[in-house]
């Protein structure tokens, strides 16, 4: 079944092998997940994918990936100024150590780290009708009140601030130092 949907693919978007496949594995509770990475690495060796990567895994279930020698290029994670998970828990350096690179994704927290709510309150309910702003809303809250949110974003904003004075780049926004702060 794993070839089949990868031949489905292929055949959609009309290529012999997909540039990268990122693989996730939602229930660690099933154990299978790398047996199915090996599947896959299978079908690399096949030419029928060129590259394999991981979303979301802990760090554990990435080490059992990286023992098993799936031949892992990229992780993809939920990484920002909001949500530094992956860092703490020693995942991005492992990834460097190991030749996977760290993808980053919801730098900006589906708009949280932006002027957009610069010296404002949290997302109304009616903001929350999106997957994407319900998940970002509740890395925010985990990060700490409001309040706390409100300090990075006023840090962010005097950062720009003085990028722009400066005349380094007079366009800089919050949500260019929320993207940077990862980057770096």
């Amino acid at each position: 079944e794993v070839k089949q949907r990868i031949q489905r693919a292929c055949e959609r978007l009309q290529v012999e092998r997909l540039p990268l496949v990122a693989f996730f594995w939602a229930d660690y509770s099933v154990k299978r997940y790398t047996t199915v990475a090996l599947w896959l690495a299978e079908l690399k060796e096949e030419g029928l994918i060129q590259e394999l990567g991981a979303t979301n895994f802990d760090l554990k279930r990435l080490q059992e990936l990286k023992k098993a020698d799936v031949p892992l290029v990229s992780h993809q994670v939920q990484l920002s100024a909001l949500d530094r998970r992956s860092v703490q828990s020693g995942m991005t350096q492992y990834c460097a150590e190991n030749d996977i690179s760290t993808i980053a994704f919801g730098t900006v927290g589906s708009g949280i780290l932006s002027a957009d709510y610069f010296r404002k309150g949290p997302p109304a309910p009616e903001q929350l009708n999106t997957a994407s702003m319900r998940m970002y809303s509740r890395t925010a809250s985990r990060f700490g009140d409001w309040k706390l949110v409100q300090e990075l974003l006023e840090t962010m904003h005097s950062i720009a601030e003085t990028i722009r004075s400066d005349g380094r780049c007079p366009e800089v926004t919050i949500a260019n130092v929320a993207q940077r702060f990862i980057l770096q």
